[in-house]
C-alpha cells in the first residue's frame, strides 16, 4: 500500500504566528496562496492516480485528515483535482489524533515576549529545547503537547492503516499538519529520535510517500511532489536527505 503523508496548504499563522493568541489553532485559515498549493497539489496527485489506473491492477483510495479548518479545506481542494481526473475515494471521518501539536500558553509569542511574561517557566522550557534527544522529544509547554504526547496520539490512528492495507486500500492519503506528520512517519517506518530531528519540516501542500507491505515497518520514499517547485522534489529530498545523515 502507497501512503501519501501531506501536510495542509500555507495557512494564515504561518505568515503571522502571533495570530495563535487571538485565534484558535482549529480555526485558522488557508492563505490563498495556500489555496492555489492544495489545488496544485490536487491536480497533480489525480493525475499520479490517472497514471496508476492505466494498468490493469485495482485501486482504491482512502483519506485520513485532521479535523482543523486548514487541513480540511486542504483536504477538499486536493480531492477536488483527484475527483475531477477520475478516481473514486472515501473520505474517512477526520480523526482528531492527527491534530497539531499545541503550544499551550506559549502559541503565537515570540522569543523575547516569552522571557518577558514567563521568565522561569520559559527558562527552563528553552533549556530542555536546546538540550536536543530525549529531552527535546519530551518536554511540554504549559497547557500545550511535548512531540511524545504527539506520538501517543498518531499511535492511535496506525491500527486504522494498517486495517486499510488488510481492507485492500492500494492508496492511502493522509493530510494534516507539520509536526503530526513526522512523528507518523517516525512511528510507522521505525526511526529514533535522533533521526526524527535531522528530519526537517514538510514543506505546506507537499507530498511524501510511504509504502508499506505487511507488518513490517513502512519505507520512506521521501518527497515526490512540492507545488512550490512543481516538479519530483530532487532538492527537497537533496535536503531531505542531508537532514538524516
Amino acid at each position: 500500500m502507497r501512503i501519501y503523508i501531506i501536510r495542509h496548504g500555507q495557512s494564515e499563522a504561518n505568515l503571522d504566528e502571533s495570530l495563535h493568541k487571538s485565534v484558535r489553532d482549529e480555526d485558522i485559515k488557508l492563505t490563498q496562496q495556500g489555496q492555489v498549493q492544495a489545488m496544485k497539489t490536487g491536480d497533480w496527485l489525480g493525475g499520479h492516480f490517472a497514471k496508476l489506473r492505466q494498468g490493469d491492477a485495482p485501486q482504491k483510495i482512502r483519506v485520513f485528515s485532521s479535523p482543523f479548518e486548514r487541513v480540511r479545506h486542504t483536504r477538499e481542494l486536493i480531492m477536488r483535482g483527484v475527483t475531477d481526473k477520475g478516481a473514486e475515494v472515501e473520505i474517512m471521518v477526520p480523526d482528531i489524533n492527527l491534530r497539531e501539536k499545541s503550544h499551550g500558553v506559549y502559541a503565537g509569542y515570540s522569543e523575547e515576549e516569552l522571557r518577558a511574561s514567563f521568565s522561569a517557566e520559559y527558562d527552563y522550557y528553552s533549556g530542555e529545547m536546546k538540550a536536543g534527544g530525549e529531552r527535546l522529544y519530551k518536554v511540554r509547554p504549559p497547557g500545550g503537547d511535548s512531540y511524545e504526547d504527539i506520538e501517543h496520539n498518531v499511535d492511535k490512528v496506525i491500527p486504522a492503516i494498517r486495517a486499510a492495507e488488510a481492507d485492500g486500500v492500494t492508496d492511502l492519503v493522509i493530510v494534516a499538519h507539520s509536526r503530526s506528520n513526522r512523528v507518523l512517519i517516525k512511528q510507522l517506518t521505525g526511526k529514533s529520535v535522533e533521526e526524527f530531528f535531522k528530519d526537517p519540516s514538510q514543506p505546506n501542500a507537499s507530498v511524501r510517500m510511504l509504502e508499506i507491505n505487511g507488518p513490517g515497518p513502512a519505507v520512506d520514499k521521501g518527497y515526490i511532489f512540492d507545488p512550490g517547485l512543481q516538479s519530483f522534489t530532487a532538492q527537497l529530498n537533496a535536503g531531505w536527505k542531508q537532514g538524516r545523515s
